[in-house]
């Protein structure tokens, strides 16, 4: 079994029997914890796992209200679209994936709100 031993430097990890330096991203102790993974989450539109930044959510909460969520944290199911791509939008449309998602009818009300933050968004950039 190999043992690892603490350098000069906490970051400067060490094989004790063979006493090279550790590969890069095989160091064991507290900065391997330190690095936080980024949530993924999958467009219903264009179907790709993204980070959970780059998509707005769609919330159906217990009063069956319809709503974007922009935080990401809001109680309900959710389903999650593409913030900057209208592309991704039409497709869930045409599939009525955010429907299957959300297990409810989706209203035009919801998806000309979405088509204008999008539009909004682009403008911004």
């Amino acid at each position: 079994m190999m043992s690892i031993t603490k350098m000069q430097s906490p970051d400067k990890m060490i094989n004790k029997k063979t006493s090279a330096p550790l590969p890069e991203g095989s160091e064991s102790g507290i900065h391997s914890r330190l690095k936080k993974k980024t949530p993924l989450r999958r467009c219903v539109g264009c179907r790709e796992m993204k980070d959970k930044r780059l998509l707005v959510r769609v919330v159906l909460n217990a009063d069956n209200h319809l709503f974007l969520d922009e935080t990401g944290k809001a109680h309900g199911r959710g389903a999650y679209l593409c913030k900057d791509d209208a592309n991704c939008l039409q497709q869930a449309r045409k599939a009525k994936s955010l429907e299957k998602s959300l297990k409810c009818r989706v209203s035009i009300d919801i998806y000309d709100l979405m088509q204008a933050n999008i539009n909004e968004s682009l403008t911004i950039e």
